[in-house]
């Protein structure tokens, strides 16, 4: 086998390889849980694992638990973004921006979201706004300091093209350097 850096393969091989993980590993917790192998306190088998997600979807009212956690998950995040993206924009478009906010942000960062809970508890009471504010502050500043850093990094020489043509501050922020920040390679609209 000639394996290459960074060579694409087919879609076929790709899928092909990929199944082959998972037909592995489904063997070996056949072989481990059937065989007896070890006990089925440590490793349940595949069919008790299917009956006890069947029970606890079906009978024991699971899939709301599920709703429950992904809205709640899904508010933190949507908060967080809302908010994150136009001062990651911010700060990576204006120095003074960026002196003012990042090194709070940076600082802030590196503190364990659960060291929050207590706060969060005695602010929002334990409920609903107490386990959203831990989400978003568990995604929050991670995601402005990553936006601003990708929005710092949109190339100068976009920027001075489109003042060149005449695009004001406004123009530039929303056509230049808000799609150029845009994930993957979509086209900048001058």
């Amino acid at each position: 086998m000639d394996l290459k850096f960074k060579e694409k393969l087919s879609y076929k091989k790709y899928v092909g390889l990929s199944a082959v993980t998972f037909i592995l590993f489904f063997s070996m917790w056949c072989i481990l849980s059937y065989g007896g192998v070890v006990q089925p306190y440590f490793l349940p088998s595949p069919t008790d694992v299917i009956r006890d997600l069947y029970t606890l979807f079906f009978n024991d009212g699971f899939l709301r638990d599920v709703f429950d956690s992904f809205m709640r998950v899904f508010t933190g995040f949507i908060l967080s973004v809302a908010l994150a993206i136009p001062l990651g924009i911010l700060m990576g478009s204006f120095h003074y921006f960026d002196a003012l906010l990042a090194p709070f942000f940076g600082f802030v960062r590196f503190l364990p979201a659960t060291a929050f809970i207590p706060l969060s508890i005695l602010w929002f009471g334990i409920g609903f706004a107490e386990k959203i504010a831990i989400l978003f502050i568990s995604i929050f500043f991670y995601l402005v300091l990553f936006v601003a850093d990708i929005a710092r990094n949109v190339k100068k020489e976009f920027i001075e093209t489109a003042v060149t043509l005449g695009a004001n501050r406004k123009q530039v922020l929303w056509r230049v350097i808000v799609p150029a920040s845009m994930p993957g390679d979509l086209p900048l609209i001058l």
